[in-house]
This record gives structure tokens, sequence and C-alpha cells, in this order.
């Protein structure tokens, strides 16, 4: 709330004294339609920012490639350039599939959860006029409601959905290691430069003290900056987000485990805060009673146990709830049944025909 309201609204403010309204409408105009509007600057950002990376290993990593004293072989610059086209596959498919948009013809079709009465009350949505069916949301800035949904995306420009959401995960599992292999790459050049150079024999100028000192790893860490820079850089940039990527994955991965979504793992926040509130006033009315002091009758019931997940199944089932969704299912085997029935159909008329012809 802090960073989403109070924090623009007081920056809206000081503008608004010091420049005028007019420039603070402006402004704002500009701040809904990056923050609240669906918009492409995220993706345009990823594709300049991905292009940079990769021009860069280009530029600076590809020419020290498949050198005789390289352990960086040469063939590792096909395998870069087939990696960063498998980035951009994942990330346009994961941009192009629907996440499971719902309408007034679909939402039966996507009716396959029952509502708990606790995140899921099975209410009409106030915008889109049709039932709010269990594990859905309808998204701010899409302004549509969505089956299972997860979260707004902005790198994608569209919401995780049920039927997106496989292709989501691979989009953050094939980039995480993607720029992992990076940093590796661009951690064996640097290695290169420490054998071929034998920086770990070397001495070097003290120019503080005007001693010759052995190296030492700041030593070498700091001649690696200073000569190899661009590759430094590149190291750090693919590692820092590499890793973070794949900790985004970790924290997916353990949601699909326990078969809840982003949206419902927020929910469940506030459930816990709730329950933790009653259970203090009831603890603190069983103490005032004890004392004599009375206390508020219905603050004395006991809390009910808290509540479970009822959408949590076994191992495997919670993982084939994402890489299978319900409606996927639901439409295989309806086109199954009609298959089957079509098949019956044509059969029993051809029996049909060879009675006649008898």
């Amino acid at each position: 709330r802090f960073f989403g309201r109070k924090l623009p609204d007081t920056f809206m403010s000081a503008v608004e004294r010091v420049l005028g309204r007019r420039t603070r409408d402006r402004l704002a105009g500009m701040y809904d339609y990056v923050v609240n509007q669906r918009n492409p600057l995220l993706q345009l950002f990823y594709l300049v920012f991905v292009n940079l990376i990769y021009g860069g290993a280009l530029f600076f990593a590809y020419p020290k490639m498949g050198l005789n004293d390289s352990v960086v072989a040469g063939y590792h610059k096909a395998i870069g350039a087939a990696v960063v086209s498998l980035c951009f596959i994942s990330w346009f498919v994961a941009c192009r599939i629907d996440p499971g948009t719902l309408t007034k013809e679909n939402v039966v079709l996507y009716d396959n959860y029952e509502c708990d009465g606790i995140l899921y009350e099975g209410l009409d949505c106030r915008t889109c006029k049709f039932k709010k069916i269990a594990r859905s949301k309808h998204c701010a800035v899409c302004n549509v409601c969505v089956a299972r949904f997860d979260h707004h995306c902005a790198w994608l420009n569209q919401c995780v959905g049920e039927q997106n959401y496989a292709y989501f995960l691979a989009f953050l599992l094939i980039h995480s290691f993607s720029l992992i292999y990076g940093a590796v790459m661009m951690a064996l050049l640097l290695y290169d430069t420490v054998i071929d150079k034998d920086l770990l024999n070397a001495r070097f100028l003290n120019t503080v003290t005007r001693e010759v000192e052995n190296a030492s790893l700041g030593m070498i860490m700091k001649y690696l900056l200073f000569h190899e820079g661009k590759i430094a850089a590149l190291l750090l940039l693919c590692a820092v987000m590499g890793l973070v990527l794949l900790g985004f994955f970790g924290y997916h991965l353990t949601l699909v485990l326990r078969n809840v979504t982003t949206n419902e793992g927020h929910k469940w926040g506030d459930v816990q805060r709730a329950y933790k509130i009653g259970q203090n006033r009831y603890e603190a009315a069983v103490a005032a009673a004890a004392e004599g002091k009375g206390g508020e009758a219905e603050d004395l019931e006991p809390m009910p146990p808290f509540p479970q997940n009822p959408y949590r199944l076994s191992f495997t089932q919670n993982i084939m709830e994402v890489l299978a969704p319900r409606v996927s299912r639901r439409r295989w085997s309806s086109s199954c049944k009609q298959g089957h029935q079509c098949h019956q159909s044509n059969g029993k008329a051809r029996s049909e025909e060879e009675e006649a012809a008898a």
C-alpha cells in the first residue's frame, strides 16, 4: 500500500504544488497507463534486455571461445544461440497462450472446482455479470475473469491462469538455467585469463607500500575487473538474474506441490491473520474469566480447527493440475465420448445396410 498508493499520491501532490495541476494530471495519466493498464512496455524491455546480453556475449565472449588454449570449446557458440532462441520461443508461447479467459459461454466448461466457502463463495462477478467460479479472479488490469487465476504478469502482458501456467513455469525454468549457463561460460572465460596470464603465481606491486607481493584473490579479482570488465559484468548479471529467476521458479514449484495459486496464497495469509486474532481474543477471554473479570460470551467459544486447503491432492495429482488442467481433461473426455458415439453410430449404420442388402 505504501509503494502502490501512499508514495505515488504524495509524489503527485508535490508535483501539483510545484508544477501545477495540468502537469500532475499528465503524470497521473502516464502512471495509470504504466501501472494499471495492459501495455507492452515490459515486453519491449525484455526484448531489448535479452538482445543486449546476447549482443554483449557475441562481441566480447564469443571471440574468446574455441581458441587452442581455451577451456570453452567452440561449439558453445552454437549452444548459446540455441539457448537464446529457446528463451525467445518460451517467452513468445507464454505470451500467446490464453490463460483461461472466462465468458458467459465457456464459464460452465471451466467450472470444475467446488467453492470452499472460505476463499470462494460462488457469487457473481460484479464486472463480468456471470458466476464467479471457484479459483477464478477478475483481473483489474486485463478487465476479464480468469480461471484458476495465479497473477498478472507484466512481462507477458497478460494473466497467468489455468491454461498457461505450465508455459509460464517453462518460461521461468528455461530463462533461469540459460542465465546460469551463461554465467558458467563467463566464469570459464575468466578462468582462461587466470591460467593464460599465470595469475595464481604472479607478483604484484603494492602501490601504497611499493613492495612486491604474491597474488591474492583480491588482487586477481581487481586484475580481472580491470582487464576483463565486460566479461565480469556479464558474469555478474547472468548469475544474479539466474539465481533470482531460479528462486522464483522454486517458489512457484512449492505452490504447485501444495495446489495453491499465488492469489490464493495471499488470501490464505489473510485468513491466517484473522484466525490468529480470533485465537488471541479467545485466550484473553479465557484468562479474564479465570481471574473473575468476566469476558464476552462470544469470545469464550473455542476457535474451530484452522481450515485446510480443500484443493490440495496427492503429489502426482497436484502436478497434473498444472500439466493437464481440468478444463483440458474435460475437453479431451468430451472429444473421446463424441468420437466413440460417432464410431458406434457409423457401425450401426453399416450393420443396417448389410441387413438390408441381405
